[in-house]
């Protein structure tokens, strides 16, 4: 099982939804910390790709180009395991 993370671009570590991770937990609660979050919004304004990650049960961290390679498609900006 993978858990979508985003991970703080200014380190609010006084925000309410930072984890003790540097992970938000806005993404938790569906939100999108992009739309939310205009600390967020400024830092990565320029950025094409999502710039969250997905957490296996080991802690191992994977981007879209990664789970990609290992045969995982997106259906609704979720990694869906092709069969």
């Amino acid at each position: 099982m993978l858990t979508k993370k985003f991970f703080c671009p200014v380190n609010g570590w006084d925000c309410p939804y930072f984890k003790k991770d540097g992970s938000c937990s806005m993404i938790d609660k569906g939100l999108d910390p992009e739309d939310e979050c205009d600390d967020a919004a400024c830092f990565l304004e320029d950025e094409d790709d999502c710039p969250c990650v997905w957490e296996d049960e080991n802690g191992n961290r994977y981007d879209v180009d990664e789970l990609l390679a290992q045969g995982y498609r997106f259906a609704n900006g979720e990694p869906v395991l092709a069969e």
